[in-house]
């Protein structure tokens, strides 16, 4: 089994029609793919969708048909890390060392965590926020970047 970690970036191209969406489908519908992604992520998808809307990237109706199917990806099948006091503790760590915001940092600090608690399994980090894949390759955490031609 593979697991992907979703930043928001990552699970918004689930939802929006942005480069990098068919990649992203592609993968959540391969066989023995699981997706994951953190506690903060339920929110961060939430506020992001609740923006676009606001500023007329999308309509009202969008946003609450992408929420409602995400509710029910989200008690399904997706796994969830939550924020632990290791998290936030890993988090501090990665804010000492690499230049990231820290909603940013606990995404990728959660992505460890999980790692951590599945070390056998094959697990990729997945953004599209350049800052937070330099800050995953330097420590040594594979990442694809859905909104590149690889996959």
């Amino acid at each position: 089994m593979r697991i992907y970690f979703l930043d928001t970036s990552a699970l918004a191209k689930l939802y929006l029609a942005e480069p990098g969406a068919a990649n992203m489908a592609r993968i959540a519908a391969a066989p023995g793919v699981q997706l994951a992604i953190s506690a903060l992520g339920v929110l961060e998808f939430r506020v992001a969708l609740r923006l676009r809307a606001r500023r007329g990237d999308i309509e009202a109706e969008e946003a609450d048909t992408a929420l409602a199917h995400f509710a029910n990806l989200l008690s399904r099948t997706l796994l969830v890390q939550p924020l632990t006091d290791a998290v936030f503790a890993m988090a501090a760590n990665l804010v000492d060392r690499h230049p990231l915001r820290a909603p940013d940092a606990l995404q990728l600090a959660a992505c460890v965590a999980l790692h951590q608690n599945q070390p056998a399994v094959e697990l990729l980090f997945a953004s599209a926020d350049r800052r937070l894949i330099q800050a995953a390759a330097s420590e040594h955490i594979p990442y694809w970047d859905p909104s590149a031609d690889r996959t």
